[in-house]
């Protein structure tokens, strides 16, 4: 199965055996998925992992993966703060993430190779 992912605010983990894809520990077995099939997710529903599936010489899936974040904006009493990611946190009542820059999809790879650790999605230069 190839892989490739999206940059999205939505966050999932992932684990890959053969054509089953698992999401935040949820199984979803892609082997029966047909030849010359294609899924293309719905347009604006940000909820979904999974944006899309087809099946062509192999399986091709495309994921969603977050960027970093870069800074967290804090708010106790109606006050906010925001300070860098590794600043020390202060006492709060609601925390924002930001995560910054501007982003694009990853390269295809095999589903065997991928690394949790790993930011697939690659920032892109305000000069392009």
């Amino acid at each position: 199965m190839k892989i490739k992912f999206l940059a999205t605010a939505k966050e999932a983990d992932y684990e890959f055996e053969g054509e089953t894809v698992k999401i935040n520990g949820e199984a979803l077995d892609l082997s029966e998925f047909p030849q010359d099939g294609k899924f293309e997710g719905v347009e604006g529903d940000e909820n979904r992992i999974i944006r899309n599936v087809e099946r062509t010489d192999d399986l091709y899936v495309t994921l969603c993966q977050s960027p970093p974040v870069t800074k967290v904006t804090y708010i106790k009493d109606g006050k906010s703060t925001t300070l860098p990611v590794d600043a020390e946190a202060p006492e709060y009542d609601k925390k924002i993430e930001h995560r910054g820059g501007h982003w694009t999809e990853s390269d295809w790879i095999d589903s065997n190779d991928y690394d949790s650790n790993e930011l697939y999605i690659k920032e892109v230069s305000d000069e392009g």
